[in-house]
């Protein structure tokens, strides 16, 4: 995972930019530092892994903030956000000089920002993931075993006995049913994290979080069978990536439906917890369930 700091005097480019890097998943900690004139970091302020330049139109601040960290720390990686792509060759020669790695346009992609960030673990030789030590996947042999139950009672028993910040993502599909059994009234649902994903960064997704007395935390099913058209496992992906940037554990019911676009979520998982009974159909399902998993790589 990778220490990052944004360099920026742009509130709105730096949150969108905040958002899309805790969307990785690759992300350990972000640093916010506002350029200016007359303040550089000192070595105690300054150790992270990459820095983020969100150039303004006068960039000699942000280079002579690149050129000091680099100083600081000279196997940081540094990378310039520009409105303005292809940059000039001035810009780029003071880049250059400044030891800036990379350019990036403004806003950010964060299927590249992710390709970026995956490249620089590799080079740091960064391998720690949150996924392996965050994520635990619920799912059901077949419908009606009890899936969401198992997920309910495991997040409170984490957050009650363990002293867990525990967040239970109802995945569940066509149908989530968790506030249910919690007696929830949720505002916000998966639907909104999605809808909102130029934005979704901690705070945030924080927002959208339904809280029990048991400090258990949802974040809300989908009401409606037709809105899952609408939503892409992709983002769901990222929303995951987001919940293990804030969280101790991350739950996630999955209900008991599921397909190959599903594998990138799966594999992020420390464990997959898959509910059966003790009868025919839900044993001879679970069967085809462990084949299917182990043909996706899991």
């Amino acid at each position: 995972m990778l220490t990052i700091t944004i360099a920026s005097n742009d509130a709105a480019s730096a949150a969108h930019l905040l958002a899309a890097l805790q969307q990785t998943g690759l992300v350990k900690t972000v640093k916010n530092w506002t350029i200016s004139s007359d303040k550089l970091p000192d070595a105690g302020d300054m150790s992270p892994d990459v820095v983020f330049l969100d150039l303004s139109r006068d960039p000699e601040h942000f280079f002579a903030f690149a050129a000091h960290v680099r100083r600081l720390r000279p196997a940081v990686k540094v990378v310039a956000l520009s409105a303005i792509l292809p940059p000039s060759h001035q810009l780029l020669l003071e880049a250059m000089r400044s030891g800036v790695q990379d350019f990036l346009p403004k806003p950010v992609n964060a299927d590249v920002l992710a390709q970026l960030l995956t490249r620089f673990s590799e080079d740091l030789d960064i391998k720690e993931r949150p996924s392996l030590e965050k994520l635990i996947v619920v799912m059901g042999a077949k419908g009606g075993v009890g899936t969401t139950t198992v997920a309910v009672n495991l997040g409170v028993q984490l957050t009650t006995f363990a002293k867990k910040r525990v967040v239970l993502l109802d995945f569940s599909r066509p149908l989530g049913n968790v506030h249910l059994l919690l007696d929830l009234h949720p505002r916000f649902s998966v639907r909104d994290a999605v809808e909102n994903m130029d934005r979704l960064d901690g705070h945030f997704f924080a927002g959208l979080l339904t809280a029990h007395k048991t400090k258990l935390e949802i974040l809300g099913g989908i009401m409606q069978p037709e809105e899952w058209q609408r939503i892409e496992v992709a983002s769901l992906e990222r929303v995951v990536n987001v919940a293990q940037s804030t969280c101790d554990v991350v739950l996630l019911d999955m209900g008991s439906q599921f397909s190959s676009e599903w594998t990138p979520i799966l594999r992020m998982a420390r464990m997959i917890l898959i509910v059966a009974e003790a009868n025919v159909p839900a044993l001879w399902t679970l069967e085809r369930r462990l084949l299917a998993l182990k043909g996706f790589g899991i």
